[in-house]
């Protein structure tokens, strides 16, 4: 003990750096590769960020693949106006419906307020 008080401890001696390992130093084990597309031969790249280029993506494909399934896409357009139409005329439908819904209910409270009379 020194006349302080304080013990002093021999030094420690300094740690090595951690090197990074990679597959070919053998450190390190790779549980599965990298996804490649085999058709391209490429890797995969995330989808993009904006939703038209992925539906107009997924419009072609669409678009290639109609005659394989025996129509054309002048058809497949067709039919989707005709859906677009029929989805229309029932939301229409259905605002009508509920606003008549409403219309009887604001009735019904309305007499259920009241006193009937004979």
């Amino acid at each position: 003990m020194s006349e302080y008080g304080v013990e002093l401890r021999p030094r420690q001696p300094v740690a090595e750096p951690h090197v990074a390992k990679s597959p070919r130093d053998g450190g390190v084990s790779v549980k599965r590769p990298a996804k490649v597309d085999k058709k391209k031969g490429l890797y995969r790249r995330p989808p993009p960020e904006d939703h038209s280029a992925r539906f107009l993506a997924h419009l072609e494909n669409l678009r290639r693949a109609l005659p394989a399934m025996g129509g054309t896409f002048e058809a497949w357009k067709k039919q989707g106006k005709k859906n677009t139409e029929d989805i229309r005329a029932l939301e229409n439908k259905y605002e009508e419906l509920h606003s008549t819904i409403e219309a009887l209910q604001r009735e019904l409270r309305g007499q259920s307020n009241c006193v009937d009379q004979l």
